[in-house]
């Protein structure tokens, strides 16, 4: 059977290179070779250097934390914006969303105990950065009235309020962003990059 093993270093060959993912140390993995259409015509000039070229760009792709729903599995239509409703992002809601990902984390993912360590944590701030994420929050409230776009701020507090969103569950998984690709995954990507490349219709 064609097609290609890959085998990483150890944590020390790893340390070398920041780049690669870690979750990758130690492992190994086999991958059989992308079947082409019968009678393809093909060259293979280049073929492991397109290989390579797809495992590299594989070590620095990251997950967005966006999820596109496929077709079989799309999300509830939008829901009707609330008309005569304005929303004013605060420095309080500020706060708990850009401290959202750390609490969620030490809550675990208990949407109560998230509102109540981030009201401690708010009250016991100083003045000085009370005064700071006011600021900030007018900032964000100018730019979003300039983009027409004023509800872009409130997407982590909805959320965290109405657990049964399913729609904005679909978009946004935040315990995934930054997320690597699995050794498996990756060396998915350089066998299809490679079969493309060989491909005289789709080299380039």
């Amino acid at each position: 059977l064609k097609g290609c093993f890959v085998s990483c270093g150890d944590e020390s060959r790893f340390a070398k290179s920041p780049a690669l993912p870690s979750d990758w140390i130690d492992c190994t993995t086999k991958f059989p070779a992308e079947k082409l259409p019968e009678g393809a015509v093909i060259n293979t000039n280049g073929a492991g250097d397109s290989f390579t070229a797809g495992l590299l760009v594989a070590t620095m792709l990251r997950h967005t934390g966006v999820i596109i729903p496929s077709e079989e599995e799309a999300p509830p239509p939008p829901l009707s914006p609330k008309p005569a409703t304005k929303q004013v992002l605060t420095p309080y809601q500020l706060y708990m969303r850009e401290n959202y990902v750390s609490l969620k984390a030490k809550c675990q993912n208990d949407k109560r105990a998230i509102f109540s360590m981030c009201h401690e944590l708010w009250e016991k701030e100083s003045d000085h950065v009370k005064s700071m994420y006011e600021r900030k929050a007018k900032e964000e409230e100018e730019t979003n009235k300039s983009s027409n776009n004023n509800n872009a701020s409130f997407n982590v507090l909805e959320q965290l309020e109405d657990g049964t969103n399913r729609q904005k569950d679909y978009q946004h998984h935040y315990e995934m962003t930054n997320q690597t690709l699995t050794l498996d995954s990756a060396v998915k990507l350089a066998t299809l990059t490679a079969a493309y490349h060989i491909h005289v219709p789709t080299r380039d």
